[in-house]
Parts: C-alpha cells; structure tokens; sequence
C-alpha cells in the first residue's frame, strides 16, 4: 500500500488514469540511490564500460551488492521502475562520449552522447 500526505491531491479519469500533485510513499517498493565514491578510469576509443556502484544512501529490497555485479541493480519484482544517471567526463578534445542505460544488461532503453569536447561533460540521463 502506499501513503498520500495532507498536501497531496489526487484526481481520477474515467479511465483510470491518475494524477498525484505531491509525494507518494509506496511500502516495500523496490529501489535504491547508489553512487562512486572515487573516479573511475575508463579506457579512450573503447566498448562502453560498465559504470560501478560502491555505495548506497538506500536499498530497500536489496537490489544492489556493492561487491557483486556492482554496476546493476536487479529489482526482484516485476514492475515500471525510473532510472536516473548523471556522469562526468573529463575533457577529450578527439573522442565522443555517451551514457546508456540497459535493460537484462543487452537492450538499450537510454542514451545520451556528446562528440570530442574540450571541456568536462555533464552527462544526464533517465
């Protein structure tokens, strides 16, 4: 079940469709906030390299091991689940960058990308 706070508003269409103006709690949902606490190096000119995860401000049904398979998160009930990003990226003034986001680890669902650039990249992705 979830729970709605007094400055919340909620209207319904016919169809079932819904709006939530405010914040909606939902008990036991699966997710987490994960990030690096170091840079990590990546290799110029090569594959997309998985983004690892060493640390968690949450995990709420254990989706993600700061040890194992540390660049996933695995919720373990099916559903619709958001997913953010932000990377930076140093300056490379001969190589793009990007920023994908997979699903089962082969579909790419996001991406964001930016040719050579002689400034640092703010890549931001969901």
């Amino acid at each position: 079940g979830g729970t709605l706070g007094p400055s919340n508003a909620v209207s319904v269409t016919a169809a079932g469709n819904f709006t939530l103006t405010g914040h909606l709690t939902i008990t036991g949902q699966p997710g987490a906030r994960v990030y690096k606490t170091a840079a990590q190096v990546l290799t110029t000119g090569a594959a997309f390299s998985e983004v690892t995860f060493d640390i968690e401000d949450f995990d709420v049904g254990s989706i993600h091991d700061n040890v194992t398979n540390n660049a996933r998160l695995t919720p373990g009930v099916a559903g619709k689940y958001l997913v953010c990003a932000n990377v930076k990226i140093e300056s490379n003034a001969t190589n793009g960058r990007a920023l994908r986001i997979l699903l089962n680890g082969t579909s790419e669902v996001a991406l964001a990308h930016s040719g050579p650039n002689t400034t640092t990249w703010d890549g931001l992705l969901s």
